[in-house]
């Protein structure tokens, strides 16, 4: 096929770029009705597809500290609920009760922890959220003859109370096409279930040439940043002809009830560049 990297101008990214996130989504999910903090008995939570209930936790503390004690008494009410069997919904869990009971416990112990070490005087700064992902997760497979990587990204929030009730989710789906010059991240990007809890909406794209980044790129900061669309953009980057790449890609959305910037954040395997005529790199 003609190589993507001969298609792709920079004036093309950049008609590209104003569009994406903005596109009308090709599926309308019921909306949801916003919670708000004047729930008492209950907290919110947010993360990643497969992210465990306790970090999600200490994350929303750390980010509203004013919510611990909701969130340690949310957390022993749906213990209590879990132990005598009932389906407490517990996000970032696999749904069976003996897999719930140890999350929410470990969940409890990671409160306490947290608690002891924000009353110190040298307080964990680990437990801030606001950084991103210092480590990107290895997550998807290649298709097109290993030249492409397609990868998904997901954000989550949850409000939990006597149970937990998954109120947004944002789903992207990525292919990622390395070459020689260029790599080019295409994608659609849905709110699959939408309270509007998230905003301000979009992607990071990173090139790593022989293990060190070489090139880096804002994905769809431009648009309305609101989760929906579809596009592409290339990131330009100096040539590997017969070197290795390694492709970096950060979701980030804020989340309104606690004011607080959440992370996905993946990496595909590598890929070795072609030289002469071949434009492309395959893993």
């Amino acid at each position: 096929m003609d190589p993507l990297g001969k298609r792709c101008s920079v004036s093309m990214v950049t008609g590209l770029l104003i569009t994406l996130f903005v596109v009308t989504p090709t599926a309308t999910a019921t909306p949801h009705r916003a919670r708000t903090q004047a729930h008492p008995a209950g907290f919110y939570v947010v993360g990643w597809k497969g992210q465990d209930f306790a970090t999600r936790v200490a994350k929303s503390v750390a980010s509203a500290p004013t919510s611990r004690k909701s969130a340690q008494e949310g957390v022993a009410r749906l213990l209590r609920s879990a132990q005598a069997g009932r389906d407490v919904n517990l996000v970032g869990s696999p749904g069976d009760a003996s897999h719930d009971v140890k999350s929410l416990q470990s969940a409890q112990s990671t409160l306490a922890l947290q608690a002891r070490r924000d009353s110190s005087s040298t307080p964990d700064a680990s437990n801030s959220p606001a950084s991103g992902p210092t480590t990107f997760e290895l997550r998807g497979l290649a298709i097109n003859s290993n030249r492409t990587w397609e990868v998904k990204t997901e954000l989550d929030g949850a409000f939990c109370s006597s149970d937990c009730e998954t109120t947004d989710i944002i789903r992207q789906t990525w292919k990622i096409t390395p070459q020689r010059n260029v790599d080019v991240f295409a994608f659609t990007s849905t709110y699959v279930r939408n309270a509007h809890n998230f905003n301000n909406i979009y992607a990071d794209g990173f090139v790593l040439c022989g293990g060190s980044e070489c090139a880096r790129s804002a994905i769809g900061d431009g648009g309305a940043r609101d989760g929906t669309g579809s596009g592409s953009e290339g990131i330009k980057h100096p040539s590997q002809a017969v070197k290795k790449t390694v492709d970096r890609l950060r979701l980030q959305a804020t989340f309104k009830p606690n004011a607080t910037r959440y992370y996905d954040g993946v990496h595909t395997g590598t890929a070795r560049c072609g030289s002469g005529s071949k434009m492309y790199c395959a893993s």
